[in-house]
């Protein structure tokens, strides 16, 4: 009922001539979302993250408000031991999004949200190298965009988007430009029983990110170019908070004069 109502205040929006904050998908769709401003809790509920490492959970300035600031040193990670199959994707569609700085690489692999290996999946370094991947249930896409130190945007943050769309293939998004597998493979996600994890591979807890992530959300739906830009949102970024908030009914009112007497005046021209 909740999610149906929020849909149906996005059609009056733009009925009224007002443009929608976020389309359906990223209302409707969202499974998950950790906005990591000063704790690990999910706005969602039931997918409560844990700390886990050597040091002290810490948070810093993030994109959006705080992030969780991980030391690769210290293994710290946060994890979330929710089956990662009730966030969707098994068999299905399934995207991500976070944002993240990249303050050294110290290892291989250095992951940023996973699942796991095989045909769970994963966004990483690119083994050694600068550029970052993309995998997950046979849609690998490598040596994509350079992520490191020396790349970094103005204010050091990095967003990526993974898209696992059924019957067509993987899409990676970086800043906002996308990468696909150059030999499309249909994505065929495990039903797996994993943790889910924030700065870390559960299936290979040696390669702990060292930096900051912030504002992650998981889908059951596969994105649109034009909804992940909408998270982009040319390098100022769109929180996921923001782009889910509903107005309140007092808000639409107004806003909903304010597009009638706009298309009222356009009718007119």
């Amino acid at each position: 009922m909740k999610l149906a109502l929020k849909s149906c205040l996005w059609m009056l929006l733009a009925f009224a001539g007002i443009p929608a904050i976020a389309s359906a998908d990223i209302v409707d769709n969202l499974q998950a979302h950790w906005a990591l401003d000063g704790d690990a809790t999910s706005a969602s509920g039931n997918h409560d993250g844990t700390y886990v490492g050597e040091g002290t959970e810490t948070y810093a300035t993030g994109k959006f408000g705080q992030g969780i600031d991980l030391e690769a040193d210290n293994d710290e990670y946060l994890s979330v031991t929710t089956a990662a199959t009730d966030f969707g994707g098994a068999g299905g569609d399934l995207s991500f999004s976070a944002w993240f700085t990249t303050e050294s690489f110290t290892h291989s692999w250095q992951t940023v949200v996973a699942t796991g290996e095989n045909d769970n999946w994963r966004f990483s370094r690119q083994a050694n190298a600068n550029n970052s991947a993309l995998a997950g249930g046979g849609g690998d896409i490598r040596n994509a965009a350079d992520i490191s130190t020396g790349a970094a945007p103005a204010d050091g943050f990095f967003h990526v988007a993974g898209v696992f769309e059924a019957g067509v293939g993987t899409t990676l998004y970086v800043n906002g430009v996308a990468f696909v597998d150059s030999t499309p493979v249909n994505p065929a996600l495990t039903n797996t029983t994993s943790i889910f994890a924030i700065g870390n591979n559960p299936d290979r807890l040696e390669r702990s990110w060292d930096g900051i992530i912030d504002d992650v959300a998981i889908w059951d739906a596969a994105l649109s170019q034009d909804e992940v830009l909408s998270i982009w949102n040319g390098g100022e970024g769109a929180s996921i908070a923001s782009l889910t908030a509903v107005p309140e009914p007092s808000s639409l009112l107004v806003l909903g004069m304010f597009g009638l007497v706009a298309a009222g005046r356009r009718r007119k021209k």
